[in-house]
């Protein structure tokens, strides 16, 4: 477990109930991106204290960070706003717990659930995602181009190219993971049901030059 810019004590704290739950606890040095030390120490998930973030953006940043290793991302929601936890897991993290007010328990089953694959998620908080993801995806026009990020561009071009998740993650060195997680937030941005119609809409945006509709 890779833990990211936490306030000290919240990062005492989760080392200390991750390394009584017999995890291995690894802290992120300053210089040294969340992606990279992630991928150093083959985190199986990174742990992120999202109230250390200016705004919901910068969570979401943090979270796509963590997320290009391949590892799943969990967020600490301590003194963390709403907005801030649906930027957090809109962007791909897989859940959110608490550290101050849960038991350590709690809190060790939702990493354990987070590094087997699933979802840590309060049935409060999933309602909430899921709400904010139906307002995307009922919006009239698609985003704009600003919406998307040159990664999420290049993961569509690749797409449109026709190549695999797998494929894609080997052009641009990412994990199948976090492809599909990029994936999602396309879908999302454009209001697009699958990949064909978020390509379809790309290219009329302007946004993939070299391809064609139908192409």
């Amino acid at each position: 477990m890779l833990l990211g810019d936490h306030d000290p004590l919240t990062r005492d704290l989760a080392a200390d109930v991750l390394k009584t739950g017999g995890c291995e606890a690894f802290l992120c040095p300053r210089d040294e991106s969340l992606a990279a030390a992630a991928r150093r120490v083959r985190a199986d998930v990174v742990l992120l204290d999202v109230s250390r973030e200016p705004s919901p953006e910068a969570v979401e940043r943090t979270v796509l960070s963590a997320l290009e290793s391949g590892a799943r991302a969990l967020l600490i929601a301590d003194g963390a706003s709403r907005e801030q936890v649906l930027a957090g897991l809109l962007a791909g993290a897989s859940g959110q717990v608490q550290l101050w007010t849960t038991s350590p328990q709690r809190f060790l089953r939702a990493v354990r659930q987070v590094a087997e694959g699933s979802a840590a998620l309060h049935p409060d908080v999933a309602a909430a995602v899921l709400s904010q993801w139906r307002a995307m995806r009922s919006l009239d026009q698609p985003k704009s181009r600003s919406g998307l990020s040159t990664r999420e561009v290049e993961i569509l071009s690749a797409a449109a190219d026709g190549l695999t998740n797998q494929a894609v993650a080997r052009r641009l060195n990412l994990s199948a993971r976090t492809v599909e997680n990029h994936k999602a937030r396309i879908f999302a941005k454009l209001g697009a049901r699958n990949q064909a119609e978020a390509v379809s809409i790309a290219i009329r945006q302007g946004l993939l030059p070299n391809h064609e509709v139908g192409s």
